[in-house]
Parts: C-alpha cells; sequence; structure tokens
C-alpha cells in the first residue's frame, strides 16, 4: 500500500512541473501565444471587451477584435492589423 502512495506523489508533482514548465515556456507572442493582458483600440484607444465576439475566420482561429467605437481590427496583443492580412 506504500508503494502506491509513493507513486501517486510522484505522479502529482510531475504534473504539478510539467504544468510550470508549459506555463513559462509557452509563446507569449505570435499566432499561438496567449494574451492575459488588457487590450486597447490601437486608433482610439478603446478598452476591448472581455469576452469577444469574433466578426471574421482569422478573429474566431487565432484572436482579435474589431472595435466597437472606430470599426478598426486589430490582434490579440492590440496591433492594428493591415487590410491585407
Amino acid at each position: 500500500m506504500n508503494e502506491y502512495w509513493l507513486i501517486q506523489i510522484l505522479g502529482f508533482l510531475l504534473s504539478i512541473a510539467a504544468s510550470y514548465l508549459i506555463f513559462k515556456l509557452w509563446p507569449r507572442s505570435g499566432k499561438m501565444g496567449i494574451n492575459t493582458n488588457t487590450v486597447h483600440c490601437p486608433c482610439c484607444g478603446t478598452k476591448a471587451p472581455m469576452f469577444r465576439i469574433p466578426k471574421n475566420l482569422k478573429q474566431l482561429l487565432w484572436g482579435g477584435w474589431s472595435c466597437q467605437k472606430c470599426g478598426c481590427e486589430f490582434d490579440k496583443y492590440g496591433n492594428k492589423l493591415d487590410d491585407r492580412t
């Protein structure tokens, strides 16, 4: 019975270590990155809503917003997107 507790504790510690490494090594930029900071419109400065409703397929797949005030389209980091992209 003692070896089962040891295996469970070891498994728990390994999962904590793996979670920590994933959090620290996950990209903070680019399409695969996750932004947890507040984002503002680069054109007018309006705060982006916390819960977004995607306006197109690109926003659905990769994140980003269309400003409700001025219509500017920007990515999940607050960078203005070109019309070509």
